[in-house]
């Protein structure tokens, strides 16, 4: 049996590579593209580790809450573009206005993706002091 590095390490055996490699002297566009790379490579790292779980677990309540007669726990992943479409002209209707039944719940499940998402694609923003 081969013992075989994890994702995760390889994506950061490749950050460190990409970093180490580039210095001042490349060109302007060496050094945007490679910034780019090193870039994508820090989401993906942090799309493995921040919570594919946590993901799953919101869509799975934005389903529950969407398509409440057709949820089943059995099912695969609910096609996440499907759930929102049906979220946001349920939305667009005034289904989720405040006082309507499941509007706090929605609203706490939105909360949760954007913050998710901020941890996986922007997390500089709430290391920042505001």
């Amino acid at each position: 049996m081969f013992i075989r590095p994890n994702i995760i390490s390889v994506l950061e055996l490749a950050r460190n590579i990409i970093r180490k490699e580039f210095n001042e002297e490349n060109s302007s566009d060496i050094k945007y593209k490679t910034l780019m790379i090193a870039s994508a490579i820090n989401i993906a790292n942090r799309q493995l580790t921040v919570g594919t779980k946590s993901a799953n677990t919101l869509t799975k309540e934005l389903y529950k809450i969407t398509y409440p007669d057709q949820f089943n726990t059995n099912d695969p992943d609910p096609s996440y573009q499907k759930i929102t479409r049906q979220l946001c002209n349920d939305i667009r209707q005034g289904k989720y206005d405040p006082g309507a039944p499941n509007s706090d719940r929605v609203l706490k499940l939105l909360t949760e993706i954007v913050d998710l998402q901020v941890d996986i694609y922007s997390p500089k923003y709430k290391k920042e002091d505001k």
